[in-house]
């Protein structure tokens, strides 16, 4: 079986794109997760990681 897999570079730039966004996104709604998630705070880490 052969898989054509993205280079390891490019693979290593998307993750680190990604990684990016994701932690901009986690600062930018610091504020917005401790007033929405205290309620349901089981919810949160599940929303967090569907990013």
């Amino acid at each position: 079986m052969h898989f054509h897999l993205p280079s390891t570079q490019h693979t290593y730039l998307i993750w680190k794109t990604n990684i990016t966004i994701i932690i901009n996104l986690l600062r930018a709604t610091t504020d917005a997760q401790q007033v929405f998630c205290k309620p349901r705070v089981a919810l949160c880490p599940h929303v967090v990681y569907q990013l």
